[in-house]
């Protein structure tokens, strides 16, 4: 056998070798193209759904509770200013928006910028968490 004999049935098995379905279906040769299958984003959009939706049912299950005129407002002297309840309803109508904007960049420049995605991601969390714990202390402060 000559020596581009052997060349050529060398490059035939490599070819044959990495066309391998169970090659192909390794995960590590196709980059992950959306934010929602990344690994260390997955734990933060949980968190993103579970306080959301706790901060919905807690809203909705104290809401008739409420007195009419609460809390909302703080200004640097120390007093409050009131607001209907009406206003607490304001917090997650803003935070799902916010959110919908924050996903879909996040998800538009995942494939160029993914630290920049995971960094908006965990950043959302925390505007939730910090929106979620200031409508508990509001609903604390009049129940």
């Amino acid at each position: 056998m000559s020596w581009f004999a052997k060349k050529s049935l060398i490059k035939k098995r490599v070819v044959s070798n990495s066309e391998d379905p169970k090659r192909l279906k390794d995960k590590s040769l196709f980059p992950k193209l959306s934010i929602f299958q990344d690994k260390s984003s997955e734990f933060s959009l949980i968190g993103i759904a579970l306080v959301f939706s706790s901060l919905l049912v807690i809203l909705s299950w104290q809401y008739s509770f409420l007195p009419p005129q609460i809390p909302f407002y703080y200004n640097l002297s120390g007093g409050e200013r009131l607001a209907g309840k009406e206003i607490l309803w304001l917090v997650p109508s803003v935070l799902g928006i916010f959110s919908t904007i924050n996903l879909t960049l996040a998800q538009l420049n995942y494939k160029r910028e993914p630290v920049l995605s995971r960094v908006l991601i965990i950043a959302l969390f925390f505007i939730i968490f910090l929106s979620f714990l200031g409508v508990l202390k509001i609903i604390g402060l009049v129940i």
